[in-house]
């Protein structure tokens, strides 16, 4: 830099000296973005998360409320089906007496043997769905 009322390009009094001074900041700008943006996600995920958590308490409570009724359900039935039976094999005693009698055919003592073991078929078909519903139970409260 020259600093002179004239324009003397090459003597050495009309210069001065030169400094430079150089500064370098460096803001975490991105990096304080880049962590809300990461906390926020988080706390999204933590939000979805109690959500789900809360779908599924409520999905084993009804579960379990539905295998509770599901099991009184195949109760009555089972209670239902032992009277039947208990009933049809009555009138198949009956039938059969009045076969040996004389009073009846044996095709009427064939439809009381008929509807007797479709009786004891649903007795069975109970009793599976009680078991099935003890294991819907078990199954809800985490013990399978």
């Amino acid at each position: 830099n020259q600093y002179s009322k004239s324009f003397e390009l090459f003597s050495s009094d009309s210069w001065f000296g030169n400094s430079y001074v150089n500064l370098n900041l460096q803001l975490p700008i991105s990096t304080v973005y880049t962590r809300t943006s990461v906390v926020k996600a988080a706390a999204y995920r933590l939000q979805q998360n109690q959500i789900a958590l809360q779908e599924l308490k409520q999905q084993l409570c009804f579960d379990l409320r539905s295998a509770r009724s599901d099991l009184e359900a195949a109760r009555k039935d089972y209670e239902t089906s032992i009277l039947g039976l208990r009933l049809a094999e009555e009138i198949y005693q009956d039938v059969e007496r009045k076969v040996k009698e004389g009073r009846a055919r044996q095709s009427d003592l064939s439809t009381a043997q008929a509807d007797v073991q479709e009786i004891q078929l649903q007795v069975l078909q109970a009793m599976y769905q009680i078991f099935s519903s003890e294991l819907k139970i078990r199954r809800a409260l985490g013990l399978l």
